[in-house]
């Protein structure tokens, strides 16, 4: 469901004249899907290549985005990479800390578990998703 819903979403933003304003004007609700798309792509080779692959406004929603869908045990690991990536942040990058937070990541992400919190995300705001 969610690389569906991503490209449904993909193709509203490509269609704008300008895919970043376009991005700015979707609701949060798609914005959260449009990321965790992306998030799923890149976190299952490690966490830390999210973060190296992309950037703002995307690494600026992921945090939003998990705790939207409710996937609370990676929360706190993807908390402590961010500021590292962020560029309006002053935490310099700790390669020691991206490699135990990679660690800790690989051994508790489920990608089932998130299409399953996502597909109930979905449901739940299928007035925002239904066009």
């Amino acid at each position: 469901m969610l690389s569906g819903v991503c490209m449904n979403i993909q193709i509203e933003l490509e269609n704008a004249p300008d895919m970043n304003e376009a991005f700015s004007m979707l609701p949060n609700e798609k914005k959260y899907i449009y990321c965790l798309e992306y998030f799923d792509e890149d976190a299952t080779k490690s966490l830390s290549t999210f973060f190296k692959n992309n950037g703002a406004p995307l690494t600026d929603f992921v945090t939003q985005a998990i705790k939207a869908v409710g996937y609370n045990e990676i929360l706190s690991l993807v908390e402590a990479l961010y500021p590292m990536y962020n560029d309006n942040s002053d935490v310099s990058i700790d390669y020691t800390v991206i490699e135990k937070t990679d660690d800790k990541f690989k051994e508790i992400y489920d990608q089932n578990k998130l299409y399953d919190l996502v597909t109930k995300y979905v449901k739940a705001n299928k007035e925002i998703f239904i066009d």
